[in-house]
């Protein structure tokens, strides 16, 4: 019993030290009475000079500053000069495949086209496929239009599903 009284008494006299720090440093603080006494003390002729502190703006931090007009002047360095290719032999016509003509859901015909034995690529009427014009298209021929070239692809050798 002894021993929590005391014990209780300890803490209550911690909590009430703590209590008025507390107090004096947080509650009741004035900074500005420091710098007041201060200047008192300099208007009286006593030298008492504030402390003096250390720039915190080292060269690392004002070389690297983020918002320093100086930031966005970065110049790049001219391109390097690049070599011009030789003028290349008229362009070689493209190998076309005609892989098949189906209709889709608004009766317009859709081919199946190949270029350069790539993937097929769905093509109607009007579309282009690189420099590849499509002209026209029916159900067994596509016409194509390359440099001025009309191409026609036809399905003949392709025997027709009956309906």
């Amino acid at each position: 019993m002894i021993m929590r009284v005391f014990i209780l008494g300890i803490l209550s006299v911690v909590m009430l030290t703590l209590m008025w720090n507390f107090y004096n440093e947080a509650i009741v603080y004035d900074p500005l009475g420091e710098i007041e006494k201060v200047e008192q003390a300099s208007e009286d002729g006593s030298a008492k000079t504030l402390p003096s502190f250390k720039s915190a703006w080292g060269r690392e931090i004002s070389d690297k500053n983020l918002f320093s007009p100086a930031r966005g002047s970065y110049v790049p360095p001219p391109p390097l000069p690049v070599a011009v290719p030789k003028a290349e032999d008229p362009k070689q016509r493209p190998v076309f495949g005609l892989r098949g003509i189906i209709r889709n859901q608004f009766g317009e015909y859709v081919a199946l086209i190949e270029k350069d034995n790539a993937r097929p690529v769905p093509l109607r009427k009007g579309d282009r496929l690189e420099d590849v014009l499509v002209v026209n298209l029916d159900e067994r021929t596509a016409t194509l239009l390359w440099n001025g070239e009309e191409i026609r692809l036809n399905l003949s050798k392709i025997r027709k599903l009956k309906r």
